[in-house]
C-alpha cells in the first residue's frame, strides 16, 4: 500500500462529511429563496440553528453507512462510476431511514423539498468531491515519485 493511498483514504472521511453538511445548507438556503424556487407556503418555522442540529446529527450516518458501503476502502483501483453508484445507494439507503424515522418522530422537520434536495444535493456534492480527490491523486501519482 502507498502512502498516498492511506493518506487520500483518511483524507476523505472529513471530506465527505464536509460535502454532506455543506449539501444540507445548501438545500436549507434552496428552500428559504423563494426566487429560486416557488414552492408552497411554509407550513413551518424551522430555524437554521435547530435544521443544523439534526444534521450535525444524519451527518455521521452517511458516514456509517458509506464505510458499512464499503466507500473508505483502501483500493488503487477504484472505478469511479462504481465509486458514484455506491455514493447513489448509500446516499439513498439514508434517505430511506430519514424518512422512516420522520414519520416514526413526529416532532422532527418534515419539509419533503429540503429532504430530497438534501439528497440529491449530498450525492452530487460528494461525488464531485471524490471526483476531484481522485483527480489530485492521480496528478501527485504521476508528478510526484514521494507518493
Amino acid at each position: 500500500m502507498k502512502r498516498s493511498e492511506l493518506l487520500f483514504s483518511v483524507f476523505q472521511v472529513p471530506v465527505d462529511f464536509i460535502m454532506i453538511v455543506l449539501a444540507a445548507m445548501s438545500a436549507f438556503a434552496i428552500r428559504n429563496f423563494p426566487q429560486i424556487i416557488t414552492l408552497k407556503p411554509k407550513l413551518y418555522e424551522f430555524s437554521f440553528h435547530d435544521y443544523m442540529q439534526i444534521v450535525f446529527f444524519v451527518a455521521p450516518l452517511f458516514i456509517l453507512v458509506y464505510a458499512i458501503e464499503g466507500l473508505y476502502k483502501i483500493k488503487v483501483t477504484r472505478k469511479y462510476w462504481q465509486e458514484i453508484f455506491k455514493v447513489f445507494v448509500a446516499s439513498s439507503l439514508v434517505l430511506v431511514i430519514i424518512i422512516v424515522a420522520i414519520f416514526l418522530q413526529r416532532t422532527w422537520f418534515s419539509c419533503r423539498f429540503i429532504i430530497l434536495a438534501g439528497w440529491l444535493l449530498v450525492v452530487v456534492y460528494v461525488s464531485v468531491a471524490r471526483f476531484i480527490l481522485h483527480e489530485i491523486q492521480k496528478y501527485l501519482l504521476r508528478h510526484t515519485s514521494a507518493y
